[in-house]
């Protein structure tokens, strides 16, 4: 009988702490929520200006594992996917002292915009995703052919949205769910709380009765 009282003080008291902890990351994460924010999109905007390169060095770069090229890849996969261009402001991207500096030279032309920025035609986003599509026929793709070699001022072609706020809407469609399952799994350990707490008191009473 004692023994089992002691494993249970035990297990309510962890399960206590459990509780606690989670309870205070949650109102640390809503305290800090907005710095949380500011930091994430300062640091999308820091890989987009160091890293991000224009098409042609990326597509040299294809197979290494160097810094460029990766950056360079899931910034061109999160265009695509949220169909934005940019991480604070619509063709900020443009500006990055990376892509700047690197070849930007396309088709004969020189890029004003990445590629990515620009709007595809309808259907044709999972074609253009697909690892082995052929990066020369892009053009006949986008909804204007021009969209890249048009600087980001009056530029219609362009992805009208910021990749980080689409990410955020992203994301925040799953935030419901989570909360839901966290309160759930909340409910349960206080459950599981209240249930050892009732098990030590008739623990405690057969003792006292036994001892009658």
């Amino acid at each position: 009988m004692k023994e089992s009282k002691c494993l249970l003080m035990i297990y309510a008291g962890l399960v206590g702490l459990v509780l606690v902890l989670e309870i205070t990351a949650a109102i640390m994460a809503a305290v800090f929520q907005s710095h949380v924010h500011n930091s994430a999109e300062k640091g999308m905007l820091r890989v987009q200006n160091r890293f991000f390169v224009a098409m042609p060095d990326y597509l040299r770069m294809q197979g290494t594992n160097g810094a460029n090229a990766l950056a360079t890849f899931l910034i061109n996969y999160v265009q695509l996917m949220f169909e934005c261009c940019g991480a604070r402001t619509i063709g900020d991207i443009a500006n990055s002292s990376s892509w700047t500096a690197s070849n930007r030279t396309f088709a004969g032309k020189e890029l004003k915009v990445p590629l990515t920025c620009c709007r595809l035609r309808e259907n044709r986003k999972n074609a253009v995703m697909d690892p082995r599509y052929n990066w020369t026929n892009f053009a006949d793709d986008l909804q204007d052919s021009g969209c890249p070699y048009k600087p980001v001022g009056g530029n219609g072609g362009l992805n009208n949205a910021t990749c980080y706020n689409s990410l955020l809407e992203y994301v925040s469609q799953y935030s419901k769910p989570i909360i839901i399952i966290c309160v759930g799994i909340g409910l349960f350990e206080i459950l599981g709380i209240l249930f050892a707490c009732c098990l030590i008191k008739a623990i405690e009473n057969d003792v006292s009765y036994a001892k009658q």
